[in-house]
């Protein structure tokens, strides 16, 4: 039985097979890496793997992702700040949810930094029950 090879790995792939590339080469790769996907019946998932091969690339150029969540719009000046505390290289992705009362909610990788109203009511919640 053969292993699976996951979205990731593909877009891995991929973006090794690319760097460095000559445009001239990089059509001969892309046919190979159809090919590829049509024999793994992968076709349908492209966009799935487009989307990792984005994230490994921006990775890989030391770009950190963040998503931002406010339950109000904040000014440029306040989401600059936040970019910067999080390093030189920073894309955010703002995002509004009325739910959080106020404050805000950071997820970069694996963190969640969440100063949002909602989860320190919460947090008051079960410190009095």
């Amino acid at each position: 039985m053969r292993k699976k090879i996951s979205n990731k790995q593909l877009a891995i792939a991929l973006y090794e097979a690319t760097m460095g590339e000559k445009s001239s080469d990089l059509e001969i790769i892309l046919n190979e890496f159809v090919l590829l996907l049509y024999r793994e019946r992968k076709l349908k998932k492209f966009e799935y793997i487009l989307k990792e091969f984005v994230k490994y690339a921006k990775k890989q150029d030391g770009i950190k992702e963040i998503d931002v969540t406010t339950a109000h719009k904040i000014d440029e000046k306040t989401v600059n700040l936040i970019k910067k505390s999080f390093g030189t290289k920073v894309e955010a992705t703002m995002n509004l949810n009325k739910e959080l009362l106020g404050g805000i909610m950071i997820k970069s990788d694996d963190i969640i930094l969440d100063a949002s109203l909602k989860a320190q009511l919460m947090s008051m919640k079960n410190a009095l029950v």
